[in-house]
């Protein structure tokens, strides 16, 4: 009986499939800086606090933290840059103020990072319904 059992799989390799073989799938990665964290995450979320509402305001600082780390760093980086070239006097930086066209730029800019901010009440609100 063993023996039979490794000729039918030894037969069951060289017949050939009616379905076609899949590949492997394509490179969809995406270059760096355009790494995207999913928008829900697995599991159940962390509870810190006996209060839910003082875990969800942490969440928020933590990711307001972030997104301002990121930010200063960015801000002080091009000043110096600047700066450093001749481009610019740091006090120009004090003094400018937007035209319409870039004041509406920096609109849909901070609707994004209050979206950004605040996705956790979204994500905990949709948690609550199910």
């Amino acid at each position: 009986m063993a023996a039979r059992k490794k000729k039918s799989k030894a037969s069951a390799k060289t017949r050939k499939s009616s379905t076609p073989r899949k590949t492997a799938r394509p490179n969809t990665a995406k270059p760096a800086g355009e790494f995207r964290l999913p928008r829900k995450a697995k599991g159940k979320r962390a509870q810190f606090y006996d209060d839910p509402a003082i875990d969800e305001l942490m969440a928020i600082v933590i990711s307001l933290t972030a997104e301002m780390s990121v930010a200063f760093e960015r801000i002080t980086t091009l000043e110096r840059v600047l700066a450093r070239r001749g481009q610019i006097e740091l006090t120009e930086i004090e003094e400018y103020e937007p035209d319409d066209e870039e004041g509406a730029e920096r609109a849909m800019e901070r609707e994004g990072l209050i979206a950004r901010v605040f996705q956790v009440l979204e994500i905990i609100g949709s948690e609550a319904k199910r």
